[in-house]
């Protein structure tokens, strides 16, 4: 052998190399690319998803903060209702008091019975059913 074939040998292992460095580089790269995409992805729905979190929790404390509020709102309130509430009895006897019995505007009617209604024909004659024969 000599020192040209050598070379032409070398430099079509070297091409060689170098066009299999270029397609390795760019399918892995597209992959890598994909795949880079998706970890962004989900990496910005995981950091929506713990905002709206964050926001609930906060949104059910202050619901219960109000709910607690309410709560001593009643308590505070229920003796003042229980000091003036009047009877059911004293209610009606001032409602009874307070208008005259008005008329009746219109009488009592009485209803009317119903008229019998004709026997209707049946549509189809009626027919007999005979046994099954064996």
């Amino acid at each position: 052998m000599d020192l040209e074939t050598i070379y032409a040998a070398a430099g079509g292992l070297l091409a060689g190399g170098v066009v299999a460095l270029i397609g390795a580089a760019s399918v892995w790269g597209s992959k890598l690319k994909a795949a880079s995409q998706r970890i962004a992805t989900l990496e910005e729905s995981r950091q929506s998803a713990k905002d709206d979190n964050a926001d609930l929790r906060k949104q059910i404390q202050r619901l219960q903060q109000e709910l607690n509020d309410l709560r001593v709102e009643a308590m505070r309130a229920r003796p003042r209702a229980e000091a003036t509430a009047t009877t059911r009895h004293e209610v009606e006897d001032l409602l009874l008091r307070a208008a005259p019995a008005a008329e009746e505007p219109f009488p009592a009617t009485m209803i009317q019975p119903r008229r019998p209604q004709p026997e209707a024909e049946a549509p189809f004659p009626v027919t007999q059913i005979l046994p099954r024969k064996p």
